[in-house]
């Protein structure tokens, strides 16, 4: 576990990011596979998400719409531990109503996370009122991972 959070220190520290004393409780956190879902109606960052996401040993499942995504979890036997949706998808559906449909679909108020690019107010306001993290494009893999983190803690508070 120590290893983990020294390896988690240094890349913050490589990346320019405030280091403040992390809880154990990160480390732990990052150390344990979470189920996380991917919606994005772009394949390359789908792509791009399950080989970062499972590169830090996460189960990615990856999908274009909702529609995709509730075609795939059919065959869960579980819900997943976090959601990570961009906001503006293809056909005029958005990430926050993706996530509603998935909390729905699987009857648990899943951590989520909503990426855009959009800076509006009404989107502020939109992922607040979801009770999803929101997080502006670029995304850092460290404030990513951190985001991760922070909801895995939190919905392990929860249970």
């Amino acid at each position: 576990v120590t290893g983990v959070q020294t390896v988690l220190f240094r890349s913050l520290a490589a990346a320019g990011e405030a280091i403040v004393e992390a809880p154990r409780e990160i480390a732990l956190v990052m150390a344990h596979p979470l189920s996380i879902l991917v919606i994005d109606d772009e394949v390359a960052i789908q792509e791009a998400m399950t080989v970062l996401l499972t590169g830090w040993g996460h189960r990615v499942v990856a999908a274009g719409s909702c529609a995709q995504m509730l075609e795939q979890a059919a065959a869960f036997t579980s819900a997943p531990d976090l959601i990570i949706s961009d906001y503006r998808l293809r056909n005029d559906e958005d990430g926050i109503a993706v996530i509603e449909q998935l909390r729905s679909e699987f009857n648990s108020d899943i951590p989520a996370i909503i990426v855009t690019g959009d800076t509006a107010p009404d989107r502020i306001r939109e992922a607040m009122a979801s009770g999803c993290l929101l997080m502006h494009k670029p995304v850092s893999n460290v404030r990513l991972r951190m985001a991760i983190a922070d909801l895995a803690i939190g919905a392990a508070a929860v249970v």
